[in-house]
């Protein structure tokens, strides 16, 4: 019997959904999880689908769809089956599997399209187009050559760069901020010295009210209203260029927010109150 992901088990004050109990022959120690309505998003489509997901403790993910749990868990197990009698050849990137499978000499072979290349030890196996994590990760050399993000920018002009509090900090918090602060210099963004302590604003405070947020968002602004060109990303498809639209977005609406600022301190004579 596999285990049952807690989300699923009776005893669970998570469970939800106690409607199945699983019926091939998995691994007593491969975990396994489902779903009656499960949402597939493609380059070019949204569907729903029932599926199956296994995660055995040796290697591999398998996920199984179909028309019901039942359907799903037997496309899942053909899949973890066909893994386990297959000597693998494992690659980084090359061919990988799209939606539906197909027949060959009696063994389930998924039909392929498209071209993937993963850098986070991710491997896909030639032979029988598993998936595991195989290798260790690949770093970029020399990333900082392709300049800040829209993402960079708009954390920085929040003040994001500056330390967390102390239920927040983490060791790799403060190495992103530290590369983060250096790209931006690099780049020309003029930020201001960064505090050594934590922001005393709430979430829910006006950004204003922090000096650091006000020079940080003044000094990302002028920068991108002068690089606005290049920063222009071609919208993707699908949930890749809503991304993009969104970080977009949030960019311009740190110009407006900077320009309606720089208009009140105009309008408002420096010692009258607001």
């Amino acid at each position: 019997m596999p285990i049952i992901a807690p989300h699923h088990r009776r005893a669970s004050p998570l469970s939800t959904r106690n409607d199945y109990t699983p019926v091939c022959a998995w691994p007593d120690d491969c975990t396994v999880q489902w779903g009656g309505r499960g949402i597939v998003i493609s380059e070019d489509s949204v569907r729903g689908t029932a599926f199956f997901e296994a995660f055995p403790v040796a290697k591999g993910f398998f996920r199984g769809e179909g028309k019901s749990v039942e359907d799903a868990e037997a496309a899942c197990f053909k899949k973890w089956a066909a893994f386990s009698i297959c000597d693998h050849k494992w690659g980084r990137g090359f061919i990988v599997e799209s939606r539906g499978v197909e027949f060959k000499h009696g063994r389930m072979r998924p039909k392929l399209r498209g071209k993937t290349h993963y850098t986070n030890g991710g491997a896909i196996c030639k032979k029988c187009k598993a998936f595991a994590s195989m290798f260790k990760p690949v770093h970029a050399l020399c990333s900082y050559k392709a300049g800040p993000s829209i993402h960079d920018l708009t954390l920085a002009a929040e003040g994001a760069l500056r330390p967390a509090s102390p239920a927040y900090q983490s060791k790799d918090l403060n190495k992103w901020a530290r590369k983060s602060e250096l790209l931006l210099r690099l780049a020309g963004v003029e930020l201001p010295e960064t505090p050594d302590t934590p922001s005393q604003l709430d979430i829910f405070d006006d950004p204003n009210l922090d000096p650091y947020n006000v020079e940080c968002r003044r000094a990302v602004v002028s920068w991108y209203v002068e690089n606005r060109e290049a920063l222009a990303k071609t919208p993707g498809k699908m949930m890749q260029g809503f991304f993009d639209t969104l970080e977009q977005r949030s960019m311009e609406r740190l110009v407006e927010e900077e320009q309606d600022y720089r208009t009140e301190q105009v309008e408002t004579p420096q010692g009258d109150p607001v």
